[in-house]
């Protein structure tokens, strides 16, 4: 029997008065924050609501010709404005609050079963209320806050699962299907749906019949509500509930002054965009996408004649990324670098005027984190974790979710997006990041204290001296 397996179960009234308590304290820091919490339409902002007026006048039928942006959080706008008969954005920022609120519960409980105790859990959970840039995006129209809750439900489902705490299977169906919720909510959470499905495996490893079962919800997941997009993307050059965006954002990579000169022949057109612009802006080293977009299209537009659709431009973006980064493969990899060390150690501003906030008397610690941490914890955490799989066996996996999700969607966001001042991108996974550190904790101090208890025993124990075993003639 695991760890995990061994924890002491408390009392549901004991569980519930917990994360009442959490959801209080989350309460407490909204309220003590002053933070002004009209709903604030941002960059994208007015592209989720453009959506979701098309969504609600039409209700996907005939459905959206272009579609940039997944489809839920538009769909959660438009069915908000449709009950309130409004544009749904103060509903929608409700709905936020509630989500925001429910993130601290969800991290206490999932460190709970996965066997880091309860006062652990309800700790980490009351961090989570501390990071500010979950605070802030409470009143911003992106689809982060909704999401992220999603995608924590989804991880809880699958850690339930793995725990003797019967109706695995349909704590397995759940966490597949709010994998698939949270895949369309971001589309860098789609990679939940096949991790989750090899945790699934991993915990019925030996036992065929029981990993097929284990994997069925997430292949159904992935073939029903995943596959058929990429289908449709495919075949339509952009389906109304999936456009890729890879390319725009690997183009990010060719917008940095190091590159310039490095093209390889074939591309010397986009070359000379980014050259005129840095031309312009001597003092700038990094252009966005988004700051050449009518350069790209001009060239797609000399190249067939007419403006591209997006797909098409995405599609060209990608391969001319892929060509110029294959061509300079040292500098992918140190710029990869260098957005991992922006995007693990930024802190975001401190969004809140109150001095008795949370979030503002622990901004120091999280500086501090972020500072000094921030880059290499995560791989500490998850050398803890393994280690403890292969001293006291499969049973701890269940322990290795959270910073595997974690690193898994930090890594590939980094590897895509070489734009880490988006601190949105942040938001998305600092909840698994805080449940990892709360089992860390637990499994040290558990060590810790077995250690101690040993050390107790062997000097209770008596000593046995050099002639005490001598026989008497």
């Amino acid at each position: 029997m695991t760890v995990a397996h061994r924890r002491k179960r408390h009392r549901p009234a004991l569980v519930v008065t917990t994360l009442v308590g959490l959801i209080l304290f989350g309460v407490l820091t909204l309220v003590t924050s002053r933070e002004r919490l009209e709903p604030a339409l941002l960059g994208d902002g007015e592209e989720y609501l453009a959506l979701a007026n098309q969504i609600r006048a039409h209700w996907f039928v005939p459905p959206p010709t272009m579609n940039i942006r997944p489809p839920l959080y538009p769909t959660v706008i438009a069915v908000a404005g449709w009950l309130t008969r409004s544009d749904g954005l103060l509903a929608v920022r409700n709905l936020q609050i509630l989500a925001w609120l429910l993130v601290g519960p969800l991290v206490a409980l999932w460190v709970y079963r996965a066997g880091g105790g309860l006062l652990v859990g309800a700790l980490t959970g009351g961090l989570y209320y501390t990071l500010g840039i979950g605070l802030f995006f409470i009143k911003i129209i992106y689809a982060e806050t909704v999401t992220v809750t999603v995608a924590v439900a989804a991880g809880l489902a699958l850690v339930w699962s793995m725990t003797p705490a019967g109706h695995s299977g349909a704590w397995r169906g759940l966490a597949a299907a709010l994998a698939l919720g949270a895949a369309h909510g971001r589309a860098v959470f789609q990679c939940l749906v096949p991790l989750y499905a090899l945790f699934a495996v991993g915990a019925h490893a030996g036992k065929p019949r029981g990993a097929v079962r284990a994997a069925t919800p997430f292949l159904v997941a992935g073939l029903v509500g995943l596959l058929p997009l990429y289908v449709a993307h495919g075949i339509r050059k952009g389906s109304p509930a999936f456009v890729n965006v890879t390319g725009h954002s690997l183009a990010n990579y060719l917008g940095d002054r190091r590159l310039l000169g490095k093209f390889p022949p074939g591309h010397e057109a986009v070359e000379a965009v980014y050259a005129v612009r840095f031309a312009l802006e001597p003092d700038r080293n990094i252009i966005g996408w988004w700051e050449v977009d009518a350069a790209w299209r001009g060239i797609m537009i000399s190249r067939i004649g007419r403006d591209p659709p997006w797909a098409t431009l995405d599609n060209y973006m990608a391969a001319t990324a892929v060509a110029v980064l294959s061509r300079n493969p040292g500098y992918y990899v140190r710029r990869w670098f260098e957005t991992w060390m922006e995007f693990t150690t930024a802190v975001a501003p401190a969004p809140v005027a109150g001095p008795w906030c949370p979030v503002t008397l622990a901004r120091p610690l999280w500086v501090w984190f972020g500072t000094y941490l921030g880059p290499w914890i995560a791989f500490a955490v998850l050398a803890i974790e393994l280690a403890n799989v292969a001293i006291r066996g499969r049973g701890e996996l269940v322990r290795v979710v959270a910073i595997v999700t974690y690193l898994a969607v930090a890594l590939a966001s980094t590897a895509i997006e070489p734009w880490p001042g988006q601190i949105r991108y942040r938001l998305q996974v600092e909840a698994f990041l805080l449940v990892a550190l709360g089992l860390a904790a637990g499994s040290t101090a558990s060590w810790a204290r077995a250690a101690l208890q040993r050390v107790r025993r062997s000097a209770r124990s008596p000593v046995t001296t050099g002639g005490a075993g001598r026989s008497r003639t």
